[in-house]
């Protein structure tokens, strides 16, 4: 499970953005060769002969990040492949390391980590996983040892490096079979670290605690949230998210979890709010059932629709769960404990709050239905 540290606002997270219509920014400019790098038809251009590669970052200032988001989009002419980098760090002996995504004239897509110009392939992603456009957005996030990759918002992969340290972030490119000329349009560099919390330590911070009006009480205990609902004779259910509340609309939210009771837990992402009627308006919400079953479903309109399920018995609810949801462009997935939920393309909601809920079912008064987190992590990963 991946951990990080969060910031405390989306401008504090912002790290880096260049829009190369308007020139290099803090990239080089320069000519080898085999290579050149230069600002040319509104793009920073580079061009690389076959057999060989160039990795651009910025030279002023530099950037120093180990957990990142990094976006471009960028249109491939001659044959080759060229992506995103992070983690970038130039050794003693004048070798680089570093994390790349990226993409083949081909269609094709795969992930490599390079140490020491030696590079291990550590994601393959099966042909027409993705369609290869004129100019193609790239999102490769990292977050401790574990990065996700990202094609035109279409979820193509993600996989775990070995290094786990701080360095550079920017751009490759690599002739295969002829010269490649990789024209990036923008770059955007920023931390995706939202909130990543246990509770070991006895603190709520930045969450609250106490009796809310439905009676449901909130505490900390044993390094856990639990949140200890009583039951009425309707459903109750009540939703945290950590302040600043801040909306966005692709990322990944991952809780360890159980239920105690005829009750749910869960996490949601695109949550819209009605404040006036201090209302949800719309959502996307996957659930652990406390028949061990999982689920996710759409709230819009006042109606919902269940978009993935599994069948009941399939975890121990009232064990710590990993509850893992990721929304990218139109898919959403759920994974439990490793293993897929469940994934369903959906483009009804594009954009709104994260957070996680807790739900009692019953209606027997003696009866009480207790949630507890364990730790809980949010990744924005729009650019």
């Amino acid at each position: 499970m991946p951990s990080g540290s969060p910031t405390t606002t989306a401008e504090d997270r912002q790290v880096l953005y260049v829009d190369f219509s308007n020139g290099p920014g803090p990239f080089p400019t320069n000519t080898s060769d085999n290579s050149s790098l230069a600002i040319a038809v509104a793009s920073y251009m580079a061009s690389v002969n076959d057999g060989y590669w160039v990795s651009a970052v910025p030279q002023s200032p530099t950037l120093d990040l180990q957990d990142g988001v990094v976006h471009t989009e960028v249109q491939l002419t001659g044959s080759g492949f060229a992506g995103v980098i992070g983690r970038h760090v130039v050794n003693n002996d004048s070798s680089e390391s570093f994390l790349l995504c990226g993409i083949g004239d081909d269609g094709s897509a795969s992930c490599w980590e390079c140490v020491a110009d030696h590079f291990t392939k550590v994601l393959a992603v099966d042909p027409g996983a993705f369609t290869l456009r004129d100019i193609n957005l790239l999102t490769m996030t990292i977050v401790d040892t574990w990065f996700a990759f990202d094609i035109n918002q279409q979820m193509v992969g993600e996989g775990s490096m070995t290094r786990d340290e701080s360095g550079n972030w920017g751009v490759y490119a690599e002739g295969e079979g002829g010269q490649i000329v990789a024209a990036f349009q923008w770059l955007s560099v920023k931390d995706p670290v939202v909130v990543s919390k246990n509770f070991d330590d006895g603190s709520a911070d930045p969450f609250t605690v106490g009796t809310n009006s439905y009676g449901i009480t909130t505490s900390i205990e044993d390094g856990q949230f639990v949140a200890t609902m009583p039951s009425l004779d309707e459903r109750m259910r009540s939703t945290f998210n950590p302040p600043p509340e801040q909306p966005f609309g692709n990322g990944l939210i991952e809780a360890r979890v159980s239920i105690d009771g005829n009750g749910s837990v869960g996490l949601f992402a695109r949550w819209e709010l009605d404040a006036a009627a201090n209302s949800a308006v719309s959502s996307y919400a996957c659930y652990l059932h406390f028949d061990g079953s999982g689920s996710c479903s759409r709230y819009e309109s006042g109606n919902w629709t269940v978009l993935i399920t599994s069948a009941p018995g399939t975890f121990v609810p009232t064990e710590m769960n990993t509850m893992t949801m990721r929304v990218t462009g139109t898919r959403l997935e759920l994974v439990i404990n490793g293993k897929s939920v469940g994934t369903i393309d959906d483009d009804a909601l594009s954009y709104g709050k994260w957070g996680m809920f807790y739900v009692t079912h019953s209606d027997d008064p003696a009866e009480n239905a207790v949630a507890r987190f364990d730790s809980i992590l949010i990744l924005d990963m729009d650019p």
